[in-house]
């Protein structure tokens, strides 16, 4: 018999585009169609972060916002700097 496969809430990490000039650069040549979502933390509203929502909007990108402690583990622990 075959096995289920097993539901899981880890994300692998080269799913993900982290850091603020990564994510420029994606949002540049990316699309709705390329880009699925684009994830702040929540307690950021710097100027940089705010550039980079205004361009996800611009192109119809959702965005979604998250505690840093979900984006530590959606970035493997790596320096997403809120993005």
């Amino acid at each position: 018999m075959a096995k289920k496969p097993q539901a899981t809430t880890e994300h692998d990490p080269d799913e993900f585009i982290f850091g603020r000039h990564a994510v420029e650069a994606a949002l540049k040549a990316g699309t709705a169609a390329t880009i699925n979502k684009l994830f702040v933390q929540t307690d950021l509203k710097s100027e940089p972060i705010q550039h980079l929502v205004g361009m996800a909007q611009k192109k119809k990108i959702l965005v979604s916002t998250a505690p840093k402690q979900k984006l530590d583990l959606m970035s493997d622990q790596g320096n997403h700097q809120g993005v």
